[in-house]
């Protein structure tokens, strides 16, 4: 089923708008929201692995937002050490 968009909708304000919402939840993941968020949410709702999300911190935790769970269709290979050499220092 195809989906019609307003002729007059703005895209540019709608994609600012979104920004603006997904800034907000990185920024106070405890703000008011119309959606749920935190790793709770991830492993409860969304069958994200609990021992998973448990090894990352929490600030990286809390604001999560998602809206589905792509790794529930295939676990994802390893990363390469050249990434994980990168990507570690941000996490700790």
């Amino acid at each position: 089923m195809a989906i019609a968009c307003p002729i007059d909708l703005d895209t540019l304000k709608l994609r600012a708008e979104i920004q603006s919402i997904y800034a907000r939840v990185a920024a106070d993941p405890s703000g008011d929201f119309h959606f749920h968020r935190g790793p709770e949410y991830a492993a409860t709702r969304l069958n994200y692995d609990v021992a998973e999300l448990s090894r990352l911190p929490r600030t990286v935790t809390e604001s999560f937002a998602g809206v589905g769970n792509p790794h529930s269709i295939a676990r994802c290979p390893p990363a390469p050490p050249s990434l994980i050499s990168v990507l570690a220092p941000a996490l700790t």
